[in-house]
């Protein structure tokens, strides 16, 4: 009976044993769950960082770039004909707007560069005064891949033009320049730096197409906000009045004498 007893005691101890060893394996693995689960939330959290900055760079007008006092620089006023050839079609030009930044239009066809101040407020001087910057405040865009023409039409390389395969294409020409001379743009379209009486077309027709100049180029000669420039007199001179010349006078005819 004795040994039975022990039989039987050693038993429940070795039971007991394998039931604790599965309950510290269970206390073990519950550890699993939690730890998924903060692996999750960790992850969608970078995930919605991640897009919103996306979003941010998108909808961002302008990219920050540094102050530049090269040209144009305050006080300059700086005028370049452009248009949009879309599938051998003008478009329409953009409406006339506004900014603080100097770069604007008069919906007449033509950017008018003329920078309203300096310093982090307005970097839009020199190179930073580019048809990425009017584009972005004129609400559309251009890239060596996309036109986006404000309020208007969209293209993206690839897209037909009459069953030809169309893509970006920017020509610039200096005024007075035959439509024949001029220069493919090669470079990213949004780093074109602006320059006074250019002519751009931003064009999306298929490779090798003859680009036009801009319809607008005319209208450099006969700018609504440029006016004729006055003579001014210097401080302090008095302007001299050209010399009076006499008329001289008139001689009486003689009077006619009667023979008496």
């Amino acid at each position: 009976m004795g040994r039975m007893g022990k039989a039987s005691s050693g038993k429940k101890v070795a039971r007991a044993a394998r039931a604790g060893g599965g309950l510290t394996r269970r206390r073990n693995t519950s550890y699993g769950y939690p730890t998924f689960i903060a692996v999750v939330v960790i992850i969608g959290i970078a995930l919605v960082a991640f897009s919103r900055h996306e979003v941010r760079a998108s909808a961002a007008p302008l990219s920050a770039p540094t102050n530049d006092n090269s040209a144009p620089r305050l006080g300059d006023h700086w005028h370049a004909a452009y248009g949009f050839y879309i599938c051998g079609q003008w478009q329409a030009n953009t409406p006339q707007f506004e900014n603080t930044q100097g770069i604007h239009t008069h919906g007449d066809g033509v950017i008018h560069i003329h920078p309203f101040s300096l310093g982090k407020r307005n970097p839009f001087t020199g190179k930073n005064a580019n048809l990425g910057a009017y584009m972005a405040l004129a609400k559309g865009r251009v890239t060596s891949q996309q036109i986006k023409v404000p309020g208007g039409t969209k293209k993206v390389n690839g897209d037909k033009c009459s069953g030809k395969t169309g893509e970006v294409i920017v020509k610039t020409w200096k005024k007075g320049e035959p439509v024949d001379a001029g220069q493919i743009y090669t470079g990213d379209p949004e780093k074109l730096k602006l320059e006074d009486q250019m002519l751009i077309t931003i064009a999306f027709m298929p490779k090798g197409s003859k680009i036009p100049q801009p319809p607008s180029a005319p209208t450099l000669d006969n700018l609504s906000d440029v006016t004729a420039p006055t003579t001014t007199v210097p401080a302090g001179t008095t302007p001299t009045a050209p010399p009076i010349t006499a008329t001289p006078a008139t001689t009486a005819a003689p009077a006619t004498t009667t023979k008496p």
